[in-house]
């Protein structure tokens, strides 16, 4: 049915009354087949059940027996209708009755997918998420390094001298007005008469040489005018143009 709907994959991530995805229901029942479908056609599944901030409407799932030596512990997912202290009124899902004085120890607010299966025992859909998790991290790293790899080119392209992850002396700009105005009030700061002896840890501050300014060349990395400049450096270069020539 998901291969054949005409839907992007973001809207069968959409939860039901009790914020339970797709991938929450194939979880929950240890449909592995399921979890593939979804996995291939791009649709989330690690969305929490709702909101995670425990409040009057929020899912939980609750121990209702612990483990034992024949048995696994048992769960069952609830609303929250009402929060006293550590405890919570909640009404459970096929259940007409509320259960009060549910001490907030044993819920599992708003789980995901993954929790879900764990916590019910699927292990085959828990290994399946996990792997899945797996190769999302490591995309994910993949393409902050290269991100981080290519604002590093970008920044030794656009003239400034000297080293701003950790090196051992203050970045130093050329006197030509070859770097982006931004780019220079990041390295040094406006009002500055001249440079300042270099803090111990290096351009960046700190005697563990922590990169204090990391947040701030990030943002100005990635403004218009900063990544413009930066290209038409670029193509400068390739022409055997200067920098200060190509940024007037």
């Amino acid at each position: 049915v998901v291969k054949l709907l005409p839907q992007p994959p973001e809207e069968l991530a959409v939860g039901d009354q009790f914020q339970q995805t797709p991938a929450h229901l194939a979880a929950g029942v240890d449909a592995t087949e399921s979890l593939r479908v979804l996995l291939e056609t791009g649709v989330p599944v690690d969305r929490h059940m709702g909101p995670t901030k425990l409040e009057d409407g929020s899912v939980v799932l609750v121990l209702q027996t612990e483990a034992t030596d024949n048995a696994p512990a048992s769960w069952q997912l609830g609303l929250v209708r009402g929060v006293v202290g550590n405890q919570l009124i909640v009404k459970y899902q096929g259940r007409r009755k509320f259960e009060s004085k549910v001490d907030i120890d044993r819920c599992c607010i708003a789980p995901t997918p993954l929790e879900l299966a764990e916590k019910l025992g699927c292990e085959a859909s828990a290994e399946k998420l996990k792997e899945a998790a797996s190769k999302m991290t490591k995309r994910a790293t993949g393409v902050s390094w290269n991100v981080a790899n290519a604002a590093t080119a970008a920044l030794r392209g656009s003239g400034i001298s000297g080293t701003l992850l950790g090196g051992a002396a203050r970045p130093s700009l050329p006197s030509a007005p070859s770097a982006p105005e931004e780019l220079k009030r990041l390295v040094q700061p406006a009002g500055a008469r001249s440079p300042r002896r270099p803090a111990p840890g290096g351009a960046l501050g700190g005697r563990s040489g922590r990169p204090v300014l990391a947040g701030k060349l990030s943002r100005a990395m990635h403004s218009p005018q900063v990544m413009s400049a930066l290209a038409a450096q670029s193509r400068g270069a390739k022409l055997g143009k200067r920098p200060a020539a190509v940024l007037g």
